[in-house]
């Protein structure tokens, strides 16, 4: 129940559209026998590693919480932060590696909406238009995405995914050029590609909305087990 709480309220009132939209491919669906494979498959095998991810972000979130409460707040009601705000603190030390932590433990948890879509499309869970559930477990974390992407109730979720600026934030090439608190980095395969530039509170919001897509999908499965009574 405090989980509950904690996600629904952290992330409301912008991320709330989006996840009862979602959750409606989970009603519509509920009584197909391709669905009740799929929850057992989650139950019995899924599930349990799971929270370690959810909770790893989580803390990791919460360590820099100086610089991300900074925007956080015009995250969650939908207010958009662009490139002519500022930001007073500025830790990068505890932030220059958190989209990209972000995104590679989005993209391992996104398997769940690729399943789910596989069942309103009329498939076992685990069969893929063209993959198999070995190959799409096999894909580059940026394209986890690309199976559910043409169903509008499950991509809404997961609107923010930046790869370049994944790749340079996981790889820790982005600097934060000082005193205008501007975030630099490179594009393309292996950081090759021109250099690319955005505000450390532009940074801070990308950051923050991949972080409460994250607390959505949470929420997403709280739900999905407690309306099964699991």
């Amino acid at each position: 129940d405090w989980l509950w709480r904690f996600c629904l309220f952290f992330s409301n009132p912008a991320f709330e559209e989006p996840f009862r939209a979602a959750f409606k491919i989970v009603q519509d669906n509920r009584q197909k026998p391709e669905f009740s494979a799929f929850l057992k498959e989650y139950e019995e095998n899924l599930a349990s590693n799971r929270a370690e991810k959810y909770l790893a972000i989580i803390r990791e979130f919460f360590l820099a919480y100086d610089d991300f409460s900074q925007v956080i707040f015009r995250v969650k009601v939908g207010i958009e932060v662009d490139e002519g705000d500022n930001v007073s603190s500025s830790q990068f030390d505890k932030t220059k590696m958190f989209y990209g932590n972000a995104f590679e433990t989005f993209s391992s948890l996104v398997d769940v909406l690729a399943y789910l879509n596989n069942v309103a499309a009329g498939r076992p869970f685990d069969q893929f238009n063209s993959l198999s559930r070995k190959k799409y477990l096999e894909l580059d974390k940026s394209s986890r995405f690309g199976p559910f992407e043409d169903n509008p109730a499950l991509a809404n979720l997961c609107l923010e995914r930046d790869n370049q600026l994944r790749n340079a934030s996981h790889h820790a090439s982005i600097r934060l050029i000082t005193p205008d608190n501007r975030i630099v980095y490179r594009s393309g395969k292996g950081g090759t590609g021109p250099e690319q530039d955005l505000s450390y509170a532009a940074y801070l919001a990308k950051c923050s909305i991949l972080f409460l897509q994250i607390i959505n999908l949470l929420r997403f499965e709280i739900m999905l087990l407690q309306v099964f009574g699991k």
